[in-house]
């Protein structure tokens, strides 16, 4: 029986199979005519033409304007917006940098540190420090983490609510060595969605399985895949990753070099102390050095009754007297002044907080400045006020149960009229800080001049009071 075309359905003719036809298709598929197979020739060359067309139009839409577009003057040059800092002098937005150091040197300890601090808006090292989100993609010892992050909440007493951990090591390569996989492809999509300001990738070894270390052209294949992480949110990317066996050096190919915007190195010493130093710091200063002494934090006792630590980075070594000791505080105390941070620090407890629901050490750092900006004084450093909180609880004056630091007591024996300018913040009921209303009762105990509203200045529900002189 002769088959028909299936095209126009004649019997007379010989039947073909179109050259555009795939020749291991030829077999299971129809036959046409001639005239019928130059048609469905022409029918697949146009489809072909279109989509050529529609790849061509795509890609010059995705084109930047042209280089002549781009040219600037030097005044425009220097009115461009200049990068913006996480961490002053540390991190930068829009930034890939390396933390480097040999296994067990505490770098994944400066890690979180510096996420941890990122996430809950407190000052570094007396360096100023923007709030953001950040994402940790733990690839490594998800067991022990939870441990280190409770230790970083107790010592600092607040919780890290913006501290998002992706226990998850997602590969960087593709099933081509020269490409990214789609895993990675969907975590680039998570930040572009999420939109963090600090991306950490612990561990580079840990996230890159399969690719040569030492091979430059692999090694790009990550530097491209940071580079995708970082271009989605214009965040800073943190690569936490090995040294050689001889230390030094990161392990693996120069192509790394070339793509750090700084990296940082962690050198282990004895009895739990640590030496941070910054090897590079493009368009900054790179001799900054710090060592430290890691601390031990007890979070009790697991199922067993056995007891459960971990550590925390400690003191600096190197500047102790940089940092506002406890003894100095309380020899302020003792001199009576109230314009000391211990006296600043239970005025804003006792007026913000008279029903002693507590509050956050970040609240109370935050409403330190205000009540300083307020009276025109330099602010009290965030150290400052932890070492005056800390202080309070040593005296039994105040206590953070459940991370929420409060008085136990009115605080008594400060003078009036502190700075001669009291500043204070109270959110609205229905706000999200949920601080009280202040009490009449307090403004009478300590004698305190009415409050007036201001007509302007709400930030975030919140609103800002200052005393009438």
């Amino acid at each position: 029986m002769t088959r028909p075309c299936v095209k126009c359905g004649t019997t007379e003719a010989e039947l073909v199979h179109p050259r555009s036809l795939n020749e291991s298709l030829r077999s299971v598929r129809p036959m046409y005519c001639l005239p019928c197979a130059n048609v469905e020739d022409a029918e697949y060359a146009a489809s072909i033409a279109r989509l050529q067309a529609d790849r061509v139009h795509a890609v010059e839409a995705a084109q930047p304007a042209s280089l002549e577009s781009q040219l600037l003057t030097p005044g425009q040059l220097r009115n461009r917006p200049r990068p913006k800092h996480l961490i002053k002098g540390v991190l930068k937005l829009s930034s890939a940098t390396w933390l480097i150091g040999a296994p067990g040197s505490y770098k994944s300890f400066v890690a979180l540190d510096w996420a941890a601090h990122v996430a809950a808006g407190l000052e570094w090292r007396e360096r100023k420090v923007e709030q953001r989100e950040v994402l940790y993609v733990l690839a490594e010892g998800a067991e022990g983490f939870q441990d280190r992050v409770s230790a970083w909440e107790r010592r600092h007493g607040t919780d890290l609510d913006s501290l998002l951990i992706l226990p998850v090591p997602v590969q960087a390569r593709g099933d081509d060595k020269s490409s990214v996989s789609a895993q990675w492809r969907e975590l680039v999509t998570l930040v572009a969605k999420r939109k963090p300001g600090l991306v950490v990738l612990d561990t580079q070894a840990r996230l890159s399985v399969g690719m040569e270390e030492n091979s430059n052209s692999e090694m790009g294949v990550w530097v491209r895949a940071v580079d995708m992480i970082k271009k989605a949110a214009d965040c800073c990317v943190l690569v936490v990753h090995h040294t050689g066996r001889a230390g030094g050096d990161a392990r693996g190919a120069s192509a790394i070099d070339g793509a750090q915007d700084a990296e940082w190195r962690v050198d282990k010493d004895k009895n739990l102390a640590f030496t941070l130093s910054c090897d590079k710091m493009k368009d900054g200063s790179d001799d900054a050095k710090w060592s430290f002494i890691m601390d031990v934090i007890d979070l009790g006792l697991d199922d067993d009754g056995d007891k459960i630590s971990s550590l925390v980075i400690g003191q600096q070594r190197d500047k102790r007297t940089t940092e506002p000791a406890v003894e100095q505080v309380e020899l302020s105390v003792a001199e009576g002044r109230s314009t000391d941070c211990y006296g600043v620090v239970h005025r804003v407890l006792d007026q913000l907080d008279p029903h002693r629901f507590g509050m956050t050490l970040a609240e109370v750092i935050r409403e330190v400045k205000v009540a300083c900006k307020s009276a025109k004084r330099e602010p009290f450093k965030d150290a400052s006020v932890r070492a005056a909180l800390n202080h309070g609880k040593k005296q039994g004056a105040t206590d953070n149960a459940g991370r929420r630091w409060r008085l136990t007591e009115p605080a008594e024996g400060l003078e009036d009229g502190l700075f001669g300018t009291v500043a204070a913040t109270v959110a609205d009921h229905g706000s999200d800080h949920g601080l009280p209303q202040r009490s009449a009762t307090v403004d009478n105990a300590f004698a305190i001049p009415p409050l007036s509203w201001p007509n302007t200045d709400t930030d975030n529900g919140v609103q800002r009071l200052t005393t009438v002189n």
